[in-house]
C-alpha cells in the first residue's frame, strides 16, 4: 500500500515521491497530499510554515466502523499533549526548515481519553491514548482535517479504535488509532461524525450493540491485528 505525497519546498519548487505505507496504517487515510506554504524573503522564511494535508474521505457508518475496530469506548478527553513530529526525537525532519521536505513525517498530538464505558472489546485502563494528526509546533502549522476531527479537553466521545502497531509508516508510540469518532452532544442527545448523518445517541448505541459480534472482522481478514488476535 502507498500514499502519494506532493511537497512544495519553500522556494516554490515541487517534489513528488511515493512513500510506502503499511496496511495497518490504511485506517488513517488512503491517500495523502501534502503542500507547504510559507512567506519567504531574502533572509529566509518570514512567516509560519503551513503544511496542508488532505485525504480521500474514509468515514464509516457504525456497522462498518466496528468491523475495522478492536475496541469501542465511550469517554471524555481528559488531556491533550503538545504537538510533536513523528520523527524519533519529535523534532522536524533534518532539512525541513531549509528545503520544506517533510520526508513523509507528520505532526500529531496524543489525546488522553478517560474511559467511561467499554462498548465492545476489552480494555482495563482508566484512560487510553489516542492519536490526533495535526497541530502547530516549531512555527509549523500542520493541517490534517481529513484525518479525523481535532479533540479538545472535555469532548464527549464514542471512539472506534485500532490498537497500536509496530513497524508502521509513522511512529505514534502506544497510541490507539481512530477508525471513527462520534462526538456526543449530551445536552441535545445527539451524536455526529465526519460525513455521517447526525444520530440520536440512543440510536447510535442501538446500532453498535446490534453488530457488536462483528467487532474486528474486516481488520482480521486483512491481518491488521496480528496473529494473536
Amino acid at each position: 500500500m502507498y500514499i502519494h505525497a506532493v511537497t512544495g519546498s519553500l522556494n516554490d519548487t515541487v517534489r513528488r515521491a511515493w512513500i510506502p505505507i503499511s496496511t495497518a496504517s490504511v485506517v488513517l487515510a488512503l491517500v495523502v497530499v501534502v503542500g507547504i506554504k510559507a512567506s519567504s524573503g531574502g533572509d529566509g522564511v518570514q512567516g509560519p510554515i503551513v503544511v496542508d494535508t488532505s485525504a480521500y474521505p474514509w468515514s464509516l457508518d457504525p456497522e462498518a466502523a466496528i468491523r475495522w475496530s478492536k475496541l469501542v469506548v465511550v469517554g471524555s478527553v481528559e488531556d491533550v499533549d503538545l504537538p510533536r513530529w513523528t520523527t524519533a526525537d519529535g523534532n522536524p525532519p533534518t532539512d525541513f526548515m531549509s528545503s520544506g521536505n517533510t520526508s513523509g513525517e507528520l505532526v500529531f498530538q496524543t489525546a488522553h481519553v478517560r474511559v467511561e464505558r467499554v462498548v465492545a472489546g476489552e480494555y482495563e485502563g482508566d484512560t487510553i491514548p489516542v492519536t490526533v494528526v495535526g497541530g502547530t509546533t516549531d512555527d509549523v502549522e500542520f493541517r490534517a482535517d481529513d484525518f479525523g476531527p481535532g479533540l479538545e479537553v472535555g469532548d464527549q466521545l464514542m471512539l472506534f479504535l485500532a490498537p497500536p502497531t509496530a513497524g508502521g509508516t509513522w511512529d505514534f508510540g502506544q497510541n490507539w488509532t481512530r477508525i471513527q469518532t462520534y462526538l456526543l452532544d449530551t445536552e441535545n442527545h445527539t451524536a455526529s461524525a465526519y460525513l455521517q448523518e447526525v444520530l440520536p445517541i440512543s440510536e447510535l448505541e442501538h446500532r453498535v450493540g446490534a453488530v457488536r459480534d462483528t467487532l474486528g472482522e474486516a481488520a482480521r481478514e486483512r491481518g491488521l491485528f496480528g496473529q494473536s488476535d
